[in-house]
């Protein structure tokens, strides 16, 4: 829901075009990855016995996958290389046809 508009404003071709935009994600991604790793490492347990299945919270999850997608480039470059594939300049809006086809 977030790479698709990027993509269909032309706003991920810039990673596409620009090595460094492109280098400067992954060190981003590469951070994040690292800052989250430690996280969970130095997380002290609040008890011993396994957490229960409900007890995540499910706007922290969906954050924090959000993140960890939107760091990591190779989706942008594979709808970058896709999906204009099959967008018709010619049949009308070239940003609807893509988040249409997203």
């Amino acid at each position: 829901m977030i790479q698709l508009p990027l993509l269909a404003f032309g706003i991920s071709s810039l990673f596409r075009t620009s090595p460094f935009a492109f280098t400067l994600l992954q060190w981003g991604g590469a951070g994040y990855l690292i800052w989250f790793g430690l996280k969970l490492v130095f997380a002290s347990p609040s008890n011993s016995s396994p957490p229960k299945q409900d007890a995540a919270d499910p706007l922290a999850a969906a954050r924090e996958g959000m993140i960890a997608n939107l760091a990591n480039p190779w989706p942008i470059t594979f709808m970058v290389a896709f999906l204009p594939q099959f967008v018709d300049p010619a049949a009308g809006s070239v940003t609807l046809q893509m988040l249409l086809l997203g």
